[in-house]
Formats: structure tokens, C-alpha cells, sequence
């Protein structure tokens, strides 16, 4: 099943999804289906909703039933508009984004997605992290110096290339 690596990311994190697991609201479903997400990733969603965000490492996974507020914010709507999911923050707020057309995660930079001098298409300040939630979130708890903002996964993808 592949939502065994976010089980093993939450237990590693000390959370007890059980104790705080929270049904998802059909209005978030759909919001959800508003934006054209996919069966697969409600479904994770459905199955990961709690009732607050989770501190997985040193990175969050926000509350699904707030993904509605966060991502039609008028700061952060850049983001869904471009097929970017904000579905939780960096460490430094950097919105962590799930991109809805391969469903890989990755970082918006905050500091130019809320610039307001100039208007930047988030998936300009897209730093993809080359995986899925799942293994994003596990690598955090796993990985020794894991990216927790836009800047050190910036650092970290181009440190191989």
C-alpha cells in the first residue's frame, strides 16, 4: 500500500494519528474536486486527515480540512490557480505544495509568492523535490539535513547536478 511510508513518517514524528483523526468534510472534498485533484490523492487525503497539522521532522502537513482556507487565501491562490496544492509549510512558512499534474511535492518560495510588488506564477518559484507526499514527508524524518524551506531544497536538488 503506498500510504506506508506516511505511517512510518508519523510514527517516527511521535504523533498518534489515531487519537487524532478527523473525518473530512465533504465541502473540502469538494474544493478538492473543484481543482481537478485526483481520486488517488483524496483518497490519501481521506485517510491522512486529522484534527490540526503534524510536525513531521521539521516540516508540517497541514490540516486537510483546511486546505480550502489556506490555498484560495488571497496570498497563497497563486498557487492552486497554477495546479499547485498547498498542503503544508517549510520551517520559514514556504508553502509545501503537491503539484496536481504529476504529484510530485515541492517548496514555493513565500518571500516572492507574497511579494507585493510584483505578481510571480508560483510554479516560477517551484523548487520540486522529485518525489511523492509520502516519501517527502519520510525523507524529512529520515534524511540528515532534509530540506525545510524553498532555499535549502534549492540547495539540495542542485547539489547532485
Amino acid at each position: 500500500m503506498k500510504n506506508k511510508p506516511f505511517d512510518k513518517a508519523l510514527e517516527l514524528s511521535g504523533f498518534n494519528a489515531s487519537l487524532h483523526k478527523e473525518k473530512i468534510h465533504p465541502s473540502t472534498i469538494d474544493f478538492l474536486n473543484k481543482y481537478g485533484v485526483s481520486t488517488e490523492l483524496i483518497q490519501f487525503f481521506t485517510d491522512y486527515s486529522f484534527d490540526q497539522s503534524v510536525q513531521i521532522g521539521n516540516i508540517y502537513f497541514d490540516r486537510v480540512n483546511d486546505f480550502e482556507e489556506h490555498n484560495l487565501d488571497e496570498m497563497s491562490i497563486n498557487c492552486i490557480e497554477t495546479d499547485l496544492l498547498i498542503i503544508g509549510s517549510g520551517l520559514n512558512g514556504d508553502p509545501i505544495v503537491v503539484d496536481l499534474k504529476n504529484l510530485q511535492v515541492g517548496f514555493v518560495f513565500h518571500d516572492e509568492l507574497w511579494d507585493d510588488e510584483e505578481i510571480v506564477l508560483a510554479r516560477e518559484i517551484l523548487v520540486d523535490m522529485n518525489c511523492g507526499i509520502e516519501d517527502f514527508y519520510l525523507n524529512a524524518v529520515q534524511i540528515e539535513n532534509y530540506p525545510v524551506d524553498a532555499y535549502q531544497a534549492e540547495e539540495y536538488i542542485n547539489q547532485d547536478g
